[in-house]
């Protein structure tokens, strides 16, 4: 069986040094409006590598405070394969 949508980053979080007990499952400050049902449907490639992307970033920013990985991730969503999917951004 596959890891569920989401899975793999909320794993690295609770494996970091730094952001562990940060962040509850399903958090509502990581909650973002697709522009509409096929933008976020299902678990898609899309997606499992955006989940791949935060799990890497996680690794590589072993310091990281919960201020830089939010702002990354508002980086992240306002760059154009994501804005097209959530034109609010994060």
């Amino acid at each position: 069986m596959s890891p569920s949508p989401s899975t793999k980053p909320a794993r690295a979080l609770n494996n970091h040094p730094t952001l562990n007990g940060q962040y509850q499952p399903r958090d509502p400050r990581f909650t973002t409006q697709a522009i509409d049902d096929a933008a976020h449907l299902g678990y898609q490639t899309w997606h499992r590598e955006l989940d791949q992307e935060v799990v890497d970033w996680l690794k590589n920013n072993q310091a990281a405070t919960p201020q830089q990985f939010e702002s990354w991730l508002r980086w992240r969503y306002s760059q154009p394969d994501l804005l097209q999917r959530f034109p609010n951004g994060f």
